[in-house]
């Protein structure tokens, strides 16, 4: 016999069994949130517009506890740098609504988007933020799950908010869009991460929420957030994603490189903009001036705007103190004060770019810990942007590829270079820049910065005419390998008559670059390639010297002329071969202070260690003796290191060779260093391609002899 069923009775029964269903499939959906590491400053300004934002996971939102599609849909991204950690959400709304404008106030009861982490695993300690469609903030520092009305009086003090919508707050006659809300906080703000930052693989708990009100919904409310909530409650932590901290987004279309890991790199299709870093944190400024030439300037932070205009030069001066960065004009009240940064930029810009031009800022750092560092007056054109970190100045200039290059070759060498080497120079900075760029500083507001390092940049400074005719001849030319990537064309001052091997430098090869003599062919050099420990001395001081016919030799690029070429912070002196005598005590000091040898008590000898083809040593072994009488021998490691340790400052090369001088008594007086060359020796030599230019070879076959496996193609 059948019964019949009630289904006034089964329905509920049913409906509770398949919400049920769904808890559970949402409960069991926590896979972690990818959260990527950008080297792109974001400027909060809520247009939500960098690569970075595009290129980062969508986080939907879903109506609590059924999982079910909300009626206002949302989407939220996450990413982080050095500093921040970003939110962003973008938030379909009808009826856009806001009042609150007291900090703390209770934004729940309006239109408010929800930011929820959870950075430690041992800790219940939480942070959560609300902020409504006005941008008034209420954060929090919670102490426990869902006790979240016990909450500890906290202000996040650096936190950036940025807002914008398509509609009419406020106004329930038309039919709004959507908002759009970008977040950035300081890490530096979290006190339970006790001044510690996320490192890539670090795991926190997070969720975003949203309340929206609206005459448009059928309840006049909804709560939605992208968590699997278990029940309606944003504070139960049990119920968050995983948030996980990323260095590197395995996206062909998203390559950060890291030197020396030179990856294939395609041509760009159209010019790239540059930033490049002119004052660094380590240059320890935390109060610098620019001077504006005459004209029309704009000056923006994240919350605030102005104008100056001036028929005569305006000094600013920039300070960074308590976390906040501030801007004078000549002297007088604060234009600006912010927790973020500063754009300076000229509304209306010019092609044309003329010597001195753009906004001078003075005592700029160059030669950055060379032994040529010094600090000198520049000018920059386009837009500056002015950070802080640490109580300590930032300055960026921004600028298109093409400008920045005029700029570079000039500062890399004078503009009374041959126009054939200038060409040459340009070509190869823009391959290497193409392949370093937002590589080489990833965790910085900027991608590459003015020195050796990366660059010699110094703006418009030492232009000339002649120097941006020639790099808009060379527009767009690139040195392209084989497989048509570009090639990472580095280059030094002074390889001095052999190129080094990439792969004994950075660590691995470069295609495309040449490893060979630096002089022409059946080159009287040619025996001495590869220097070898058993020729050494002889290619550094040997009586071949005289007749020398290596492009970078003084035979073919006279030392007495070098002044008129150099670039003009570097200091007139000896460069394909040179020498330095050290008393014993300088030596030992800096064996102490710089190569870590801290129980030095009397330095002994040297012995060398693995050289490379051009003589420059990668190994150097120290042998002592100790406090104590006891002989010991440590290992110096890499070029860098070794330059590093045996100079006040920065030793031209490692290629060199040694003489220790003693009285008569055998005690050590002086130890002469005898070398070669200038810089790391890889790709393009510029004096060598200097000494090319001036026998009359064209920039074509320049650079085919530095990157003899390499192509020209012209990009853009």
């Amino acid at each position: 016999m059948i019964k019949r069923i009630d289904l006034g009775l089964l329905l509920p029964i049913l409906t509770i069994f398949t919400l049920l269903l769904v808890f559970q499939a949402r409960g069991a959906d926590k896979t972690a949130y990818s959260c990527y590491f950008t080297s792109e400053p974001l400027t909060i300004d809520g247009q939500l517009t960098e690569t970075a934002w595009q290129k980062a996971p969508v986080l939907a939102f879903y109506v609590p506890p059924t999982g079910g599609k909300p009626l206002s849909p949302t989407e939220g991204r996450v990413l982080w740098d050095r500093r921040y950690l970003y939110v962003s959400f973008k938030a379909y709304d009808k009826d856009i609504m806001g009042t609150l404008t007291q900090r703390d106030s209770a934004t729940f009861k309006e239109d408010v988007l929800e930011i929820f982490f959870k950075p430690l695993n041992d800790n219940d300690s939480y942070y959560n933020f609300e902020i409504n469609a006005l941008g008034t903030v209420y954060d929090a520092l919670n102490d426990k799950s869902m006790a979240w009305r016990n909450r500890k009086k906290w202000d996040s003090r650096g936190l950036l908010v940025k807002i914008t919508m398509q509609g009419a707050m406020n106004d329930n006659k038309d039919q709004d869009k959507y908002w759009q809300m970008e977040v950035a906080v300081p890490f530096e703000d979290l006190e339970i991460l006790k001044g510690q930052k996320p490192s890539p693989g670090d795991t926190w708990l997070f969720h975003l929420a949203r309340y929206d009100y609206s005459s448009y919904l059928p309840e006049g409310k909804e709560l939605s957030s992208c968590a699997p909530l278990t029940e309606v409650n944003f504070h139960k932590y049990a119920d968050w994603l995983p948030l996980k901290f990323l260095q590197k987004k395995e996206n062909p279309d998203m390559v950060y490189l890291r030197e020396p890991d030179v990856l294939k790199t395609p041509l760009p299709q159209t010019e790239p903009i540059c930033r490049v870093g002119i004052t660094l944190e380590q240059d320890n400024k935390n109060r610098m001036e620019m001077v504006l030439p005459p004209g029309k300037y704009k000056i923006d932070s994240q919350d605030q705007s102005t104008t100056i205009i001036s028929e005569k030069p305006t000094t600013l001066t920039l300070e960074t103190r308590e976390d906040f960065l501030f801007c004078k004009k000549d002297q007088g009240a604060e234009l600006l004060k912010t927790g973020g940064f500063i754009t300076l930029s000229p509304p209306e810009r010019t092609e044309t770019l003329a010597p001195g031009a753009g906004i001078i800022l003075k005592g700029a750092v160059v030669g950055r810990g060379f032994h040529w560092q010094k600090e000198v007056d520049l000018s920059f054109p386009y837009s500056l942007e002015i950070h802080h970190r640490n109580g300590k100045l930032i300055i960026v200039n921004v600028v298109p590829m093409e400008t920045y290059l005029t700029c570079v070759v000039t500062s890399e060498m004078s503009a009374e270079c041959p126009p054939e080497f200038i060409k040459a120079q340009a070509t190869a900075a823009r391959s290497w820049m193409l392949v370093f760029l937002k590589n080489k500083h990833i965790d910085e507001p900027f991608y590459i910065c003015n020195d050796d390092c990366c660059q010699r940049y110094q703006g418009t400074t030492h232009l000339s005419p002649g120097i941006a005719r020639c790099v808009s001849d060379t527009r767009g030319m690139c040195i392209v390998t084989k497989d048509n990537t570009i090639c990472g064309a580095y280059y030094s001052k002074c390889c001095g008559g052999i190129m080094e091997r990439a792969q004994n430098i950075f660590g691995t090869g470069a295609v495309g670059i040449s490893k060979a003599l630096d002089a022409p062919q059946n080159s009287i050099t040619g025996k001495y390639n590869p220097v070898t420990e058993e020729n050494i001395r002889e290619w550094v001081c040997g009586d071949f010297l005289v007749k020398s016919d290596s492009f970078c030799s003084p035979n073919t690029c006279p030392e007495d002329m070098l002044p008129k070429y150099l670039g003009a912070v570097d200091q007139a002196g000896k460069y394909y071969r040179w020498n330095i005598a050290y008393s014993l005590e300088e030596l030992q000091h800096y064996l102490r202070e710089k190569a870590g040898i801290s129980d030095l008590g009397e330095f002994l000898d040297f012995r060398a260690g693995k050289r490379g083809n051009s003589g420059r040593l990668h190994e150097l072994v120290v042998i002592y003796k100790d406090r104590n009488g006891d002989q010991k021998e440590k290992t110096i490691k890499t070029q860098y290191q070794i330059r590093n340790a045996l100079h006040e400052k920065f030793l031209f090369s490692s290629a060199f060779v040694w003489d220790i001088q003693k009285d008569t008594h055998g005690k050590i007086e002086k130890i002469v260093l005898q070398g070669s060359g200038w810089g790391h020796g890889v790709g393009l030599c510029q004096m060598g391609a200097l000494g090319m230019a001036l026998q009359g070879y064209s920039y074509e076959k320049i650079l085919k002899h530095y990157y003899n496996t390499s192509k020209l193609v012209m990009a853009y």
